[in-house]
């Protein structure tokens, strides 16, 4: 299959034994709390992983830059990677097109539900979405919250401009920058206990799309 027809995505449970990363993402782990180095060793490991099975490569060859709190990098002929986690699970994309991905356990709690209403009013009104109840609008807002965060990631901005920037088209399947005028398609994934927000404009991301569990 050609790269270019590919928009994978992948899933690690949190307390899978963890896999060998770079002398370089090693050392970052030096001042790092126990629990962070953890997370940090778990997710670049898988990430490593996953790419390998795209490239043929052995996991340390594959040349990826993803220093803490920054963005995970690429060369161009490697294509685009994206990955998020929550307390229990990785979830890692990655496609020849720019992507973004962000996972939530579906059943995290939001305190000041009605602070984060009002944050996503605009997109619950557009969308006409029903609220029955406190439960279904906490669902709804993690669906928002995992979609824009995903466009942040893609777009490499902050979570703040990115709440006041991205809005969600009446369709639910784009998104557009009320700045830039850029627009990307957009995908909610819930899977088990989790809720994953995806965008990339990778002709796949119109489709539903099946996670590698």
């Amino acid at each position: 299959m050609k790269k270019n027809s590919i928009l994978a995505i992948w899933s690690f449970r949190n307390d899978l034994p963890l896999k060998k990363i770079s002398k370089e993402e090693l050392s970052y782990t030096n001042l790092m709390s126990d629990s962070r180095a953890y997370q940090y060793i778990h997710s670049r490991g898988y990430v490593r992983y996953a790419l390998s099975k795209i490239f043929n490569e052995d996991p340390l060859d594959i040349p990826l830059s993803a220093r803490p709190n920054q963005s995970p990098e690429l060369p161009s002929n490697y294509g685009h990677i994206s990955f998020s986690h929550c307390k229990d699970m990785l979830i890692v994309g990655w496609s020849m097109e720019r992507i973004g991905i962000d996972i939530e356990r579906a059943d995290r709690k939001i305190e000041h539900l009605e602070n984060f209403k009002k944050i996503f009013l605009d997109d619950i009104n557009l969308l006409k979405t029903k609220i029955k109840s406190k439960n279904s609008l906490r669902s709804q807002i993690l669906d928002f919250w995992v979609l824009k965060e995903s466009l942040v990631k893609w777009e490499r901005s902050s979570i703040f401009n990115g709440l006041q920037n991205w809005k969600i088209l009446k369709s639910g399947n784009y998104a557009i920058n009320k700045h830039s005028g850029l627009k990307v398609r957009i995908q909610n994934i819930d899977i088990k206990h989790w809720k994953i927000g995806i965008a990339s404009n990778h002709f796949r991301n119109i489709y539903p799309l099946q996670v590698c569990i």
